[in-house]
């Protein structure tokens, strides 16, 4: 029986190529199966996950490192916790390094993007959730969060006649690989518009010169564009054109439209991505060049591709404008900036979370007040109080019926319609809090007269209070008094 068992055996490590010495180790159990293969690591297993969530960490807040440093580093590393290694110089080699990647999967070596050292300050939460304030703000005073068509972005860009060659399909032993591109660096600038629905403008291209003959030195029949050659303009003059036609501008935060912006999140990339490749295929025909003749007609092409709705409805929701989502940007994006907050809270909520606690908060605070219960009056001096003095109802329900010497007489409650609610500005005392203020703006509009001072309901119990001792059927009070 043994000499079966030992035949078997033998069969099958001749089979599957298997050492004798590895075979006998796991049928007398000298090692654990799953064991894996090869030398025992230097590090323990808990201290590079430590490693590889630092270097995750790093990278996303700019400050990565490259191989060299990281290995460098993990030699110091070995040496201060004494551990047993071979390390050349007190350095890992390529071995412990590929080794390191096969164990940690998620490790890779990735090539940054350029982000300037304004931009990875200027995007942080408390810039960026004031913004997000001030946007609810407007959408909710012009009434905007059920009309997408009349929210735009608006932008610029700098698209060049020189394109960059797109990849093309070569050997793996070539070692240039030529691309034929315009003659001349010239750029045009790009003004484009779209809005949360998903339309777009036709775009309006400012072309390098001081006169008329710089545009007419471009095929603009075959562009889908007005084309215009360069000009001065100030920012007074855009903000009258705007009061004029009842437009609403509000500006992103500087340096912060690689995020905020619905153009440079989902329209500007494929737009660049599809210049190059039609650019590229058009200059496969060695008679043919972009120049300022063939250029409208490209820059059509891929204007068409890019500025598709789906794309640019993308671009609104990704940015949190259209619908209002502050929690769309990526928790990514504020990384860089918290290399520079000393005061960074040790948390792993969003960064823009304050940003909807602050915005529930703002609206429960004004969704009920307190307003007076009166009947109509010839006088505006003069009210007659029932007993029940005061009534609690939703200020977005309240709608103002008359305006009568600086009183305000709004609609009683439907069981009761000969009553009226009445809002005196003789007796109500300002708003101070801001926020407050903006909040009831929002959500009740007042008469001219009313416009400059929000006044707080609840401070007509104190005159109210010492004015009626003891509850009646109906009396007259003299709010001057």
């Amino acid at each position: 029986m043994a000499s079966r068992v030992g035949e078997y055996h033998r069969e099958r490590r001749h089979l599957y190529s298997i050492p004798q010495a590895t075979l006998s180790d796991h049928m007398w159990s000298r090692v654990k199966d799953y064991t894996p293969v090869g030398r025992k690591p230097v590090l323990p297993v808990e201290i590079e996950k430590q490693i590889v969530h630092k270097c995750a960490q790093a990278a996303e807040m700019g400050l990565g490192m490259n191989k060299a440093q990281v290995m460098e580093k993990v030699g110091h590393l070995a040496k201060e916790l004494n551990l047993d290694q071979n390390f050349k110089n007190n350095t890992p080699g390529k071995d412990w390094w590929y080794g390191f990647k096969g164990r940690n999967p998620t490790v890779t070596l990735r090539s940054p993007e350029k982000l300037t050292s304004i931009r990875a300050r200027a995007l942080n939460s408390v810039k960026v959730g004031e913004y997000f304030l001030d946007l609810k703000k407007e959408m909710n005073r012009l009434g905007l969060n059920d009309k997408p068509e009349l929210v735009w972005n608006m932008d610029e860009k700098g698209v060049p006649l020189e394109h960059t060659p797109s990849k093309v399909v070569a050997a793996k032993s070539s070692r240039t690989i030529p691309g034929r591109v315009s003659n001349t660096r010239e750029r045009n600038t790009i003004f484009r518009c779209i809005n949360a629905r998903g339309d777009r403008m036709p775009p309006l291209i400012i072309v390098k010169g001081k006169t008329q003959k710089a545009v007419m030195s471009y095929n603009t029949a075959d562009g889908p564009v007005e084309m215009r050659k360069s000009a001065a303009a100030t920012s007074d003059t855009g903000r009258s054109k705007a009061r004029e036609n009842n437009i609403t501008l509000l500006t992103l935060p500087p340096h912060t439209t690689h995020y905020l912006c619905p153009l440079d999140r989902t329209v500007f990339g494929p737009l660049s991505k599809n210049y190059d490749r039609i650019c590229s295929e058009y200059c496969q025909n060695p008679g043919n060049l972009v120049n300022k003749i063939t250029w409208p007609g490209l820059f059509r092409r891929a204007f068409e591709t890019a500025f598709k709705p789906e794309n640019i409805i993308s671009g609104f929701r990704s940015c949190g404008i259209f619908p209002w989502n502050p929690l769309n940007i990526p928790s990514a994006a504020f990384a860089p900036a918290s290399a520079f907050d000393t005061n960074k809270p040790d948390t792993n909520e969003h960064p823009l979370q304050w940003v909807i606690r602050k915005s529930f908060e703002t609206e429960s605070r004004v969704e009920e007040v307190t307003v007076v219960r009166t009947k109509p009056s010839a006088g505006p001096k003069a009210r007659c109080i029932t007993t029940e003095i005061t009534d609690t109802v939703p200020l977005n329900e309240i709608q103002v019926q008359s305006y009568e010497q600086n009183v305000i007489d709004v609609p009683g409650s439907p069981e009761d319609p000969h009553f009226m609610h009445t809002l005196s500005a003789d007796v109500l005392l300002p708003i101070v809090d801001s926020e407050t203020r903006e909040a009831v703006e929002s959500l009740i509009s007042l008469d001219s007269s009313f416009s400059e001072t929000i006044y707080e309901v609840d401070s007509v119990f104190q005159p109210l209070s010492e004015t009626l001792s003891t509850p009646c059927s109906s009396t007259t009070v003299d709010w001057n008094a």
